[in-house]
């Protein structure tokens, strides 16, 4: 479960505290226990993220075929 977690780009403390709440019922955590509020703030951080990546990546490029052209 720890490991989907980090799949799904959780932070060690935010899947310790869904575990912890899971916990806190019967029986031991099988899931991980996700509110519509949690999955929506997780898809814009992980949205934001991918944006700042391609930004990374078109400049790296850019700066990669600068380098090239100049060799």
């Amino acid at each position: 479960m720890i490991l989907k977690g980090k799949q799904l780009g959780f932070t060690l403390t935010e899947i310790r505290a869904m575990l912890a709440e899971e916990r806190s019922g019967n029986g031991p955590a099988l899931n991980l226990k996700l509110s519509l509020d949690q999955i929506e703030d997780q898809i814009q951080h992980l949205e934001q993220q991918k944006k700042e990546i391609e930004e990374a990546l078109v400049e790296l490029q850019a700066r990669r075929a600068g380098v090239a052209a100049a060799a």
